[in-house]
């Protein structure tokens, strides 16, 4: 069954809002919950996020004109070819870097974070081609209050849909992955 995510990400209070939100570096926390594991049932693990800068309207603006132009191939080529700005890492795991990071203020003093990344495929994906190679994104959705406590959730393997005022997002698994307890770790 497929799920479509939208990630809302406020441009018009984005632009006039930066300066009040942070700019330096942050590291979260979460814990991952992800009740419909592919093999092994439910699973359940820490994520550590870090951003060490986060991306400007500019930067949202040109990968939005791009996908409307040239669509989902010509977005991850770009996405690959970005800067890290990032990391992300389980316990145990080397993690990937992250390609875009964005925040928009909310209500007394509270985020939304958006992260996005192009997936590292796997040996097998890459050389046998199964639908799951078809969903080369990962995307993060937190939402933090003013002390850096919240949730928000992530579709490990995602494909890009549409883009604009809103993201939408298809979900190559049947629900995303929880992330409870999320914590600004700084």
């Amino acid at each position: 069954m497929k799920m479509v995510m939208t990630a809302v990400l406020g441009l018009a209070l984005a632009a006039s809002a930066r300066a009040e939100t942070p700019e330096g570096r942050e590291r979260f926390s979460a814990f991952a919950v992800d009740l419909y594991g592919a093999t092994f049932g439910g699973r359940t693990s820490t994520v550590q996020v870090t951003v060490d800068r986060w991306s400007t309207p500019e930067d949202r603006r040109a990968l939005e004109i791009l996908f409307e132009e040239k669509g989902p191939d010509a977005l991850l080529d770009a996405i690959r070819k970005m800067k890290p700005i990032g990391r992300i890492h389980t316990p145990g795991s080397v993690g990937y870097d992250l390609r875009f990071a964005y925040q928009t203020p909310l209500a007394n003093g509270a985020r939304r974070i958006v992260i996005g990344t192009d997936r590292p495929l796997s040996f097998y994906e890459a050389s046998q081609r199964p639908r799951s190679a078809d969903y080369p994104f990962t995307v993060l959705d937190m939402r933090v209050d003013a002390n850096g406590r919240g949730q928000g959730s992530m579709v490990v393997a995602s494909r890009v849909l549409a883009m604009g005022e809103t993201i939408e997002i298809e979900n190559y698994g049947t629900t995303a992955v929880k992330l409870m307890q999320v914590r600004l770790d700084r």
